[in-house]
Protein backbone atom coordinates (compact mmCIF):
# COMPACT_ATOMS: atom_id res chain seq x y z
CA UNK A 1 0.00 0.00 0.00
CA UNK A 2 1.58 3.20 -0.63
CA UNK A 3 0.37 5.02 2.05
CA UNK A 4 2.22 2.80 4.31
CA UNK A 5 5.25 3.21 2.20
CA UNK A 6 5.00 6.52 2.82
CA UNK A 7 4.81 6.22 5.83
CA UNK A 8 7.91 4.24 6.13
CA UNK A 9 9.65 7.14 3.86
CA UNK A 10 8.22 10.26 6.10
CA UNK A 11 8.06 9.54 9.43
CA UNK A 12 11.76 9.02 10.37
CA UNK A 13 12.51 12.13 9.14
CA UNK A 14 9.52 13.81 10.48
CA UNK A 15 10.56 12.35 14.20
CA UNK A 16 14.15 13.06 13.47
CA UNK A 17 14.02 16.97 14.75
CA UNK A 18 12.39 15.65 18.12
CA UNK A 19 15.50 12.67 18.53
CA UNK A 20 18.39 15.46 17.88
CA UNK A 21 16.98 17.81 20.50
CA UNK A 22 16.20 15.28 23.38
CA UNK A 23 19.47 13.33 22.05
CA UNK A 24 21.25 16.88 22.89
CA UNK A 25 18.93 16.76 25.94
CA UNK A 26 17.12 20.29 25.10
CA UNK A 27 13.97 17.82 25.97
CA UNK A 28 12.75 15.82 28.84
CA UNK A 29 11.46 12.15 28.88
CA UNK A 30 8.02 13.66 29.16
CA UNK A 31 8.13 16.51 26.47
CA UNK A 32 10.25 13.79 23.87
CA UNK A 33 7.65 11.45 24.25
CA UNK A 34 4.59 13.85 24.08
CA UNK A 35 5.93 15.82 21.11
CA UNK A 36 6.86 12.17 18.89
CA UNK A 37 3.34 11.36 19.89
CA UNK A 38 1.80 14.18 18.02
CA UNK A 39 4.58 14.46 15.10
CA UNK A 40 3.10 10.75 14.65
CA UNK A 41 -0.43 11.59 14.44
CA UNK A 42 -0.02 15.04 12.00
CA UNK A 43 2.20 13.14 10.08
CA UNK A 44 -0.49 9.94 9.67
CA UNK A 45 -2.88 12.64 8.99
CA UNK A 46 -1.74 14.57 6.55
CA UNK A 47 -0.35 11.70 4.47
CA UNK A 48 -4.13 9.88 4.72
CA UNK A 49 -4.74 13.75 3.19
CA UNK A 50 -2.48 13.21 0.16
CA UNK A 51 -2.95 9.85 -0.18
CA UNK A 52 -6.63 9.11 0.23
CA UNK A 53 -6.45 5.02 -0.28
CA UNK A 54 -9.98 5.11 2.26
CA UNK A 55 -13.44 6.34 2.93
CA UNK A 56 -12.88 8.11 6.12
CA UNK A 57 -15.60 8.49 8.73
CA UNK A 58 -14.61 10.09 12.02
CA UNK A 59 -17.49 10.01 14.63
CA UNK A 60 -15.81 11.82 17.13
CA UNK A 61 -17.14 11.60 21.38
CA UNK A 62 -20.31 13.41 21.64
CA UNK A 63 -20.22 17.19 22.90
CA UNK A 64 -16.41 16.86 22.25
CA UNK A 65 -15.81 20.36 21.52
CA UNK A 66 -18.28 21.76 24.27
CA UNK A 67 -16.13 20.28 26.79
CA UNK A 68 -14.17 23.44 27.92
CA UNK A 69 -12.29 21.49 31.10
CA UNK A 70 -9.29 19.43 30.91
CA UNK A 71 -10.38 15.79 30.46
CA UNK A 72 -10.89 13.26 33.53
CA UNK A 73 -7.50 10.68 32.84
CA UNK A 74 -9.16 7.75 31.23
CA UNK A 75 -8.55 4.18 30.28
CA UNK A 76 -9.31 3.90 26.30
CA UNK A 77 -10.53 0.46 24.80
CA UNK A 78 -10.34 -0.27 20.76
CA UNK A 79 -11.09 -3.56 18.98
CA UNK A 80 -8.27 -4.58 16.46
CA UNK A 81 -9.21 -5.67 13.06
CA UNK A 82 -5.85 -4.69 11.23
CA UNK A 83 -2.10 -3.65 10.86
CA UNK A 84 -3.64 0.02 9.27
CA UNK A 85 -5.31 0.34 12.88
CA UNK A 86 -2.84 2.06 14.09
CA UNK A 87 -2.29 4.37 11.21
CA UNK A 88 -5.80 5.32 11.24
CA UNK A 89 -6.13 5.72 15.13
CA UNK A 90 -2.91 8.29 14.80
CA UNK A 91 -4.79 9.75 12.08
CA UNK A 92 -8.50 10.33 13.09
CA UNK A 93 -7.43 11.11 17.58
CA UNK A 94 -7.38 15.21 16.71
CA UNK A 95 -10.97 15.17 15.69
CA UNK A 96 -12.31 11.93 17.98
CA UNK A 97 -11.05 13.01 21.21
CA UNK A 98 -10.84 17.34 20.66
CA UNK A 99 -8.34 19.46 20.46
CA UNK A 100 -8.24 19.61 24.94
CA UNK A 101 -7.32 15.38 24.34
CA UNK A 102 -4.98 14.06 26.77
CA UNK A 103 -1.89 12.86 25.46
CA UNK A 104 -2.33 9.13 25.07
CA UNK A 105 0.18 6.00 25.37
CA UNK A 106 -1.04 2.27 23.66
CA UNK A 107 0.11 -1.17 25.36
CA UNK A 108 0.91 -2.76 21.99
CA UNK A 109 2.26 -6.39 21.64
CA UNK A 110 6.07 -6.16 21.85
CA UNK A 111 6.19 -8.40 18.07
CA UNK A 112 4.76 -5.20 16.48
CA UNK A 113 8.62 -4.30 16.98
CA UNK A 114 9.85 -6.15 14.20
CA UNK A 115 8.92 -3.32 11.91
CA UNK A 116 11.69 -0.44 12.64
CA UNK A 117 9.30 1.91 11.56
CA UNK A 118 6.59 1.04 14.28
CA UNK A 119 9.06 0.42 16.74
CA UNK A 120 10.98 4.14 16.63
CA UNK A 121 7.84 5.75 16.70
CA UNK A 122 6.40 3.79 20.10
CA UNK A 123 9.43 3.82 21.19
CA UNK A 124 9.85 7.69 20.99
CA UNK A 125 6.31 8.19 22.42
CA UNK A 126 7.10 5.55 24.93
CA UNK A 127 4.32 3.21 24.10
CA UNK A 128 4.11 0.34 26.67
CA UNK A 129 4.87 -3.39 24.86
CA UNK A 130 3.97 -6.36 26.11
CA UNK A 131 5.69 -9.36 24.96
CA UNK A 132 4.02 -12.57 24.23
CA UNK A 133 4.22 -15.59 21.78
CA UNK A 134 3.43 -15.36 18.05
CA UNK A 135 1.07 -18.27 17.41
CA UNK A 136 -0.77 -16.34 15.24
CA UNK A 137 -4.38 -14.44 14.88
CA UNK A 138 -7.47 -16.29 16.56
CA UNK A 139 -5.06 -18.24 18.72
CA UNK A 140 -4.58 -18.16 22.62
CA UNK A 141 -2.38 -15.37 23.52
CA UNK A 142 0.64 -16.86 25.21
CA UNK A 143 2.02 -14.09 27.11
CA UNK A 144 6.08 -13.68 28.59
CA UNK A 145 5.36 -13.27 31.88
CA UNK A 146 8.98 -12.00 33.19
CA UNK A 147 7.68 -9.04 31.09
CA UNK A 148 5.17 -8.56 33.11
CA UNK A 149 6.99 -6.55 35.79
CA UNK A 150 8.84 -4.51 33.31
CA UNK A 151 4.66 -3.72 31.68
CA UNK A 152 3.20 -3.24 34.66
CA UNK A 153 5.68 -0.45 35.87
CA UNK A 154 5.96 1.31 32.52
CA UNK A 155 1.87 1.92 32.82
CA UNK A 156 2.13 3.20 36.45
CA UNK A 157 4.41 5.50 35.09
CA UNK A 158 2.51 6.68 32.69
CA UNK A 159 -0.40 7.36 35.24
CA UNK A 160 1.76 9.02 37.44
CA UNK A 161 2.50 11.17 34.35
CA UNK A 162 -0.99 12.16 33.74
CA UNK A 163 -1.28 10.16 30.12
CA UNK A 164 -4.39 8.57 28.93
CA UNK A 165 -3.65 4.85 28.11
CA UNK A 166 -5.14 2.83 25.05
CA UNK A 167 -5.83 -0.55 25.89
CA UNK A 168 -6.86 -3.51 22.91
CA UNK A 169 -8.48 -6.16 24.99
CA UNK A 170 -8.22 -8.87 22.59
CA UNK A 171 -4.83 -8.76 23.16
CA UNK A 172 -4.52 -9.64 18.69
CA UNK A 173 -5.48 -8.82 15.35
CA UNK A 174 -8.92 -10.09 14.89
CA UNK A 175 -9.20 -12.72 11.81
CA UNK A 176 -13.30 -13.08 11.60
CA UNK A 177 -13.78 -9.67 12.98
CA UNK A 178 -17.75 -9.95 11.30
CA UNK A 179 -18.20 -12.89 13.98
CA UNK A 180 -17.81 -10.32 17.05
CA UNK A 181 -14.84 -10.33 18.65
CA UNK A 182 -11.66 -12.18 19.71
CA UNK A 183 -11.96 -13.72 23.95
CA UNK A 184 -11.43 -10.27 26.01
CA UNK A 185 -8.83 -9.96 28.66
CA UNK A 186 -9.00 -8.54 31.58
CA UNK A 187 -6.82 -5.93 31.95
CA UNK A 188 -8.67 -3.08 31.15
CA UNK A 189 -10.89 -3.83 33.84
CA UNK A 190 -8.02 -3.70 35.90
CA UNK A 191 -6.00 -0.86 35.08
CA UNK A 192 -9.59 0.95 35.32
CA UNK A 193 -9.93 -0.37 39.23
CA UNK A 194 -6.31 0.40 40.31
CA UNK A 195 -6.10 3.58 39.30
CA UNK A 196 -9.72 4.52 39.62
CA UNK A 197 -10.04 5.63 35.87
CA UNK A 198 -13.19 5.28 33.49
CA UNK A 199 -13.27 3.34 30.73
CA UNK A 200 -13.97 4.87 27.57
CA UNK A 201 -15.03 2.67 24.36
CA UNK A 202 -13.79 3.61 20.26
CA UNK A 203 -14.67 0.95 17.62
CA UNK A 204 -13.59 0.64 14.45
CA UNK A 205 -14.43 -0.95 11.11
CA UNK A 206 -13.13 -1.93 7.82
CA UNK A 207 -9.71 -1.47 7.92
CA UNK A 208 -9.61 -5.44 7.96
CA UNK A 209 -10.80 -4.92 4.08
CA UNK A 210 -7.72 -3.30 2.99
CA UNK A 211 -5.14 -5.57 5.43
CA UNK A 212 -6.81 -8.58 7.00
CA UNK A 213 -6.14 -10.12 9.59
CA UNK A 214 -5.90 -13.66 7.90
CA UNK A 215 -3.26 -13.79 6.14
CA UNK A 216 -4.19 -15.80 3.00
CA UNK A 217 -6.97 -12.37 2.36
CA UNK A 218 -3.51 -10.16 3.22
CA UNK A 219 -3.56 -7.00 1.74
CA UNK A 220 -6.14 -8.36 -1.22
CA UNK A 221 -8.10 -5.13 -1.18
CA UNK A 222 -12.36 -5.63 -1.07
CA UNK A 223 -13.69 -2.29 0.40
CA UNK A 224 -12.67 1.31 0.99
CA UNK A 225 -15.37 2.47 4.24
CA UNK A 226 -13.77 2.38 7.33
CA UNK A 227 -14.86 4.28 10.36
CA UNK A 228 -13.59 5.42 13.47
CA UNK A 229 -16.58 5.65 16.24
CA UNK A 230 -15.92 7.40 19.85
CA UNK A 231 -18.47 6.72 22.76
CA UNK A 232 -19.62 8.87 25.60
CA UNK A 233 -17.14 9.31 28.64
CA UNK A 234 -17.21 5.95 30.63
CA UNK A 235 -17.36 4.88 33.76
CA UNK A 236 -16.12 2.34 36.00
CA UNK A 237 -17.23 -1.17 36.07
CA UNK A 238 -18.29 -3.00 38.70
CA UNK A 239 -16.80 -6.57 37.46
CA UNK A 240 -14.67 -7.86 34.50
CA UNK A 241 -17.94 -9.73 33.55
CA UNK A 242 -20.01 -6.45 33.09
CA UNK A 243 -16.94 -5.16 31.36
CA UNK A 244 -16.35 -7.83 28.77
CA UNK A 245 -20.43 -7.82 28.44
CA UNK A 246 -20.79 -4.01 27.55
CA UNK A 247 -17.56 -4.36 25.54
CA UNK A 248 -18.58 -6.76 23.08
CA UNK A 249 -22.05 -5.51 22.68
CA UNK A 250 -21.14 -1.92 22.13
CA UNK A 251 -18.15 -2.37 20.04
CA UNK A 252 -18.00 -6.07 18.60
CA UNK A 253 -21.57 -4.61 17.02
CA UNK A 254 -19.92 -1.99 15.51
CA UNK A 255 -16.84 -3.64 14.52
CA UNK A 256 -18.64 -6.57 12.86
CA UNK A 257 -21.22 -4.02 11.17
CA UNK A 258 -20.10 -0.22 10.96
CA UNK A 259 -23.51 0.46 12.72
CA UNK A 260 -24.54 1.02 16.04
CA UNK A 261 -26.87 -1.16 18.53
CA UNK A 262 -30.44 0.36 18.42
CA UNK A 263 -30.74 2.65 20.28
CA UNK A 264 -32.12 1.79 23.17
CA UNK A 265 -30.13 -1.11 23.49
CA UNK A 266 -26.56 1.55 23.13
CA UNK A 267 -27.77 3.62 25.70
CA UNK A 268 -28.54 0.39 28.39
CA UNK A 269 -24.89 -0.70 27.70
CA UNK A 270 -23.43 2.87 28.15
CA UNK A 271 -25.24 3.22 31.55
CA UNK A 272 -24.42 1.34 34.69
CA UNK A 273 -26.15 -2.01 33.39
CA UNK A 274 -25.87 -2.96 37.40
CA UNK A 275 -28.23 -0.82 39.15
Amino acid sequence: IAYVAHMCAFLPIALFPTFLQARLNLLSKLEKECQALQVGQVTARILMQWIPFINLNIVPVPNINEMGEEPKPTIWVCNHVSMLDTFVLLASDRELRGKNRRQIKTIYWKGLDANPIVKLLFTMAGFISVDMADNGNGHPNEYNRASFKKMLKETQQAIDDGFDLLVLPEGQLNPTPEKGLQPILPGAYALSKSSCRPIQMVALYGCHQLWHADESIGMTVVGRDVSVRGYPPGREYSSPGEFKDAFSAIVGTYGSTGQDLPEEDLKFWLDDTEN
